[in-house]
């Protein structure tokens, strides 16, 4: 029994067809894959740098036990992002970070005027600066536990 070479490439005409089909399925899902990670890396990127600029904020803050109009500026301008890129947890928690360091600026402000008599309001300015400071030294941790789910490409290596 000998096949012609009609009937072969009858053959592989019917069957190349669908081999075909499923090389270029398999190219798409490929490609769609690819666009769904370089998604998440760009994601991550711009995570990541609202997730520097709080982690630089609070540098500043504990190393200088202050925080300057531009330090503040700062984080507003490089986390307006936030709202965008993050569930309402990060932004509210960013806005909290403001709030306290406004207030840290005012009681520290306050304890650096010389007309200020020593006594009970500054005594009651100087613990609230001890317990503002001792909040944004824990924040390196909580900052870092709150970022964390947003941080996490999810992918295995």
């Amino acid at each position: 029994m000998c096949i012609s070479g009609e009937k072969i490439v009858n053959i592989l005409s019917t069957f190349l067809g669908p081999i075909i089909a499923a090389v270029v399925a398999y190219i798409a899902v490929r490609q769609y894959k690819l666009a769904k990670i370089k998604m998440r890396i760009a994601l991550f990127d711009r995570r990541n740098k609202v997730f520097e600029t709080v982690m630089e904020f609070l540098s500043g803050i504990v190393q200088k036990a202050n925080v300057t109009n531009e330090e503040l500026h700062k984080l507003l301008r490089e986390s307006r992002e936030s709202y965008i890129l993050f569930k309402e947890d990060i932004s509210v928690y960013i806005n909290e970070l403001y709030k306290k360091a406004i207030r840290l600026q005012f009681v520290r402000g306050r304890l650096d005027d010389q007309n200020l008599p020593v006594g009970e309001e500054r005594t009651k300015l100087a613990e609230e600066e001890y317990e503002l400071l001792g909040f944004f030294e824990k924040q390196f941790d909580v900052t870092r536990e709150k970022f964390k789910k947003y941080l996490d490409l999810g992918m295995k290596f």
